[in-house]
Parts: structure tokens; sequence; C-alpha cells
């Protein structure tokens, strides 16, 4: 009998989570905000353009938009998973894969 996920389905936690999260979606904001801090560095003085202190800021940011965006992904499934489990029956929650408690 298959899992009511499907033959290929991932059902650890881990992988539940990277699903929710969608990683193909990360890229563009964190490319976006570290492409756009780089560029505002060169504003900076340049021996302090090379400093932690000035990329720390960027680097963090960078990362907590793609954070945020996994965030905004999640929030997505939970709010859509009546329409999902018509259009999307794959992702976690209409799955049957995870429930609202784990997302």
């Amino acid at each position: 009998m298959s899992s009511p996920a499907g033959s290929g389905a991932r059902t650890g936690v881990v992988a539940v989570a990277i699903d929710f999260a969608r990683p193909f979606t990360l890229l563009a904001p964190w490319l976006g905000f570290l492409s756009s801090g780089v560029a505002g560095l060169g504003t900076l003085d340049p021996a302090h353009a090379r400093t932690w202190a000035a990329w720390m800021p960027v680097l963090v940011g960078s990362v907590m938009s793609a954070t945020l965006n996994a965030a905004s992904n999640t929030l997505n499934q939970i709010y859509d998973r009546d329409v999902d489990a018509l259009n999307k029956p794959h992702r976690p929650i209409p799955s049957g894969r995870s429930g609202l408690g784990l997302a």
C-alpha cells in the first residue's frame, strides 16, 4: 500500500520542513538583498568596506530575507490548504505528511 503522499514522498521532519520552505524560492530574496547590500558597501570608505563590521549586516540581512521568505511560504501553505488540496496535493499538509502543528 502506498503512502498518502505518493511513492516519492519525503516524510521526515527535516524533509517536510524543507518542503514547507520551498528552497528554490529562497534564492531571489537572498540574492537581491545581498547584491543591494554589496552595492551599498560601495558608498563606504574603502578601508571600512573591507571589514567584518561592514559586511555583517549585509550577510545577516541576506540570510534573514531568505528565512522570512521561507516563513511566508509556510504561512501560505497553512492558509491555502484547501486550495492546495485541489491544485497541489503533493504539498505537506494536503498530502498528509504534516499537520498544522508542525507547520
